[in-house]
């Protein structure tokens, strides 16, 4: 149930909590975030359980494509099931909104205007912001044709298009419960 609360952290320059006086903000500092975290993992997320206060979070999707069509195409389907999605049209306008937004999960196409895709995969495992954040790898391409490029690029799954929307859908969600699964696990584990 913690997994919730670190994607508020994440998130927020505030942290909404309740207590019997009713609702404060708590300034939200990213150089006390290991002593708030815990605290939230600890005690606020028992608390909200027991009150039947869970948050439930939209999965945040980006989107890289420089086909308009076929990005609104897979943000159109991936609202409809529950996410949220951004989109970025080229490799500079996805690195910046990795950075900024932190998604969930980075649906990326290897062919783009500006950056190949998997350069941009490697330039996203390369920063410790963006490096924990699965990416699925969109394209036309061959997924043979990105094992022969000697790339340094690791991506979660390979979806050759035309894809299928409700197989997409499942692995967001999957990938994403696995991702907050492994932070709970290692919160858990070291505490400081």
């Amino acid at each position: 149930m913690c997994d919730r609360f670190v994607t508020i952290l994440l998130r927020s320059r505030y942290v909404m909590t309740t207590n019997s006086f009713g609702k404060f903000e708590l300034p939200f500092s990213r150089k006390h975030s290991s002593t708030l975290t815990h605290y939230f993992y600890t005690n606020a997320a028992n608390w909200a359980h027991d009150q039947g206060m869970l948050v439930h979070m939209k999965p945040r999707v980006l989107v890289v494509d420089d086909d308009p069509e076929f990005a609104d195409l897979i943000e159109f389907n991936l609202s409809r099931q529950g996410c949220e999605v951004l989109i970025a049209y080229d490799g500079m306008q996805a690195l910046q909104f990795a950075r900024t937004e932190l998604p969930d999960v980075i649906l990326l196409d290897l062919m783009l205007p500006d950056l190949e895709g998997l350069t941009v995969c490697e330039i996203l495992r390369a920063q410790p912001s963006t490096r924990d954040i699965p990416v699925f790898i969109l394209s036309a391409l061959d997924e043979s044709w990105a094992a022969t490029r000697k790339s340094r690029a690791r991506f979660a799954r390979y979806f050759r298009k035309p894809v299928d929307l409700k197989l997409l859908g499942e692995s967001i969600f999957s990938v994403r419960e696995e991702r907050q699964a492994a932070i709970c696990l290692r919160l858990a584990q070291n505490p400081d």
